[in-house]
């Protein structure tokens, strides 16, 4: 199923940028699973999600591409290396704010 959603979610990022469109919010959070087990992206709003795409590439053609490579990781991965990066990410954030 892995390989199925992948390719589910490249075909449909292929066709946004085909469109002149980027996904923005490239995350897991934004991908649903239907009742087929097909891969549905959503989130098609804009912004983006701390640790999927880099700030300077958020709203790019460019950014969803790193997104994406981020996010085929994270499926293959069983998510352990993304739960790794959030909490890094995190407390990277509760140092800051305790300056």
């Amino acid at each position: 199923l892995r390989e199925r959603w992948i390719s589910q979610i490249r075909e449909t990022v292929t066709a946004l940028h085909e469109l002149g469109l980027v996904w923005g919010d490239v995350c897991p959070h934004n991908v649903l699973i239907d009742q087929d087990d097909n891969a549905v992206v959503i989130g098609l709003q804009g912004g983006a999600t701390t640790g999927w795409v880099d700030l300077a590439l958020m709203e790019t053609t460019e950014g969803d591409l790193q997104g994406l490579g981020r996010l085929v990781d994270f499926i293959y991965s069983d998510n352990a290396e993304f739960y790794e990066l959030r909490k890094k990410i995190e407390e990277e954030g509760e140092e800051k704010t305790e300056d």
